[in-house]
């Protein structure tokens, strides 16, 4: 950071740990990692078939690397006391395999649940946008560590691109940008809450898409297309001198 004429983070908090460390605030922008507008626009994606099961579903998705820190078997936990509750609930789980997954199965398996969590694998971001479609809530129960405490995820941008309501983890990194009326926010590490959250969604639709819909209005600041604008923007003023906006 020393040496170099621009520094660029994808979000807010990112920005305030770098210039806590002596970056100077002039020198660092932000550009956010939103999702490409001509892969989850509405008008475009077909929805994803139904493949977990028949009969009227509520169906939750989780997509994204999987591994502990990012808190797939509190979900499944989360599932496991909601069966009762919520009739038809599924739960679709997208990415490369890793070891966790493994573990994620072995939980699957000791909990009864083989027929609401379906392990889909590795899929393209097309086939991610079709499944996001066909979902009733994604879910990104992150566990609290000082990385997911600042860490932004795309996937909030990509549900709400899609119109889809999103649980996320109260960390200032998501806050940043959301609040109460805008987010569906649990507890970090809350088994319990995740699941108040997934009830609460299920229970109150109307309140859902209203959240949904002032969501999305954060999103839609936060394009993709404005967002490689700003960056081409940057990278030319290093080129021509232009001095740039400070974020």
């Amino acid at each position: 950071m020393r040496f170099a004429d621009l520094v660029l983070t994808p979000n807010l908090a990112f920005r305030e740990l770098f210039i806590s460390r002596k970056c100077p605030p002039e020198k660092i922008q932000i550009v956010m990692n939103s999702p490409q507008g001509d892969i989850f626009d509405p008008a475009r994606v077909e929805a994803a078939s139904n493949t977990t099961g028949s009969g009227k579903q509520f169906r939750l998705m989780y997509h994204g690397f999987l591994v502990e820190r990012h808190g797939l078997d509190m979900a499944v936990e989360a599932i496991a006391g909601l069966r009762p509750l919520i009739p038809g609930i599924t739960f679709d789980f997208y990415g490369t395999r890793t070891p966790y997954v493994r573990r994620i199965e072995t939980q699957i398996e000791k909990l009864g649940l083989q027929s609401q969590m379906v392990y889909h694998g590795r899929k393209s971001l097309a086939e991610i946008a079709a499944a996001v479609t066909a979902v009733d809530l994604g879910v990104i129960p992150n566990r609290r560590n000082p990385f997911t405490e600042i860490n932004f995820p795309t996937r909030i941008f990509e549900y709400l691109a899609l119109g889809k309501p999103v649980i996320v983890p109260r960390t200032r990194g998501i806050q940043d940008y959301f609040d109460e009326t805008q987010m569906l926010f649990f507890n970090p590490d809350d088994v319990a809450d995740l699941a108040r959250v997934i009830q609460r969604v299920w229970e109150h639709p109307q309140e859902t898409a209203e959240i949904v819909r002032r969501g999305r209005e954060v999103y839609l600041q936060h394009l993709w297309s404005e967002e490689k604008s700003r960056f081409l923007s940057l990278v030319e003023g290093l080129f021509t001198g232009r001095a740039v906006a400070t974020t």
